[in-house]
């Protein structure tokens, strides 16, 4: 007989949770908070992520407490107002990081 193998406490915390998906009109990007377990400071970090069907890959573009921001999509499907927002420079610093 096979012995089922649980998930301990800290491994259950440590997974990733999706949250807060939103499609493009296009249907071709994906835009969705990631979050994760910080156990240095004892706290969840949340990250901004966009998923390129196209390109097949995702990335992040924000970090940090995003618990009330959803990634939404402009008209033309381009890019999220929240980071419309903050400009395209800054977007550009936050990718390469």
């Amino acid at each position: 007989m096979v012995e089922k193998k649980y998930l301990s406490i800290k491994e259950m915390i440590s997974l990733p949770i999706l949250s807060n998906t939103s499609i493009s009109d296009d249907g071709r990007n994906i835009a969705f908070v990631k979050r994760t377990a910080d156990w240095k400071e004892n706290t969840y970090r949340n990250y901004m992520w966009v998923y390129e069907k196209d390109k097949g890959e995702c990335y992040p573009l924000l970090s940090g407490n995003l618990d009330a921001i959803s990634p939404l999509w402009s008209p033309d499907s381009r890019k999220s107002p929240s980071l419309v927002q903050l400009g395209m420079e800054k977007i550009r610093k936050i990718k390469s990081l």
